[in-house]
């Protein structure tokens, strides 16, 4: 993680929050590899990558929505969250269902 730009992300994030009156959110999706078979070295540094970016969002005031945890998404059966499931072992995409499912959590939060 290179903190000059995450601190320059940051700076930005904080105009544009000061620039109204509301509320701001990172809405924070887990990497979709997250939930394909693969060693878990690479599980585990992609983990602490996510746990640091929103350690550095909270510490800095934003709020943030972890989808990872929030819907237990490694609890879903992967082809239900990921077009084609295990087949293709690179990099994907969300399906509309794992959509859906973040669509009712950010609904959820902002009505609490």
């Amino acid at each position: 993680l290179d903190n000059d730009i995450f601190s320059e992300i940051l700076s930005i994030y904080k105009k544009i929050e000061s620039d109204f009156d509301g509320n701001f959110y990172i809405a924070f999706y887990p990497a979709p590899s997250l939930y394909l078979k693969m060693h878990e070295e690479e599980k585990t540094k992609l983990e602490k990558l996510r746990n640091e970016v929103i350690k550095k969002f909270e510490f800095n005031g934003f709020k943030v929505i972890d989808f990872h945890n929030s819907l237990n998404l490694k609890d879903q059966p992967v082809d239900k969250i990921l077009p084609f499931g295990d087949l293709v072992n690179v990099e994907n995409h969300y399906t509309s269902f794992a959509h859906e499912l973040f669509a009712e959590e950010i609904i959820k939060v902002i009505n609490d």
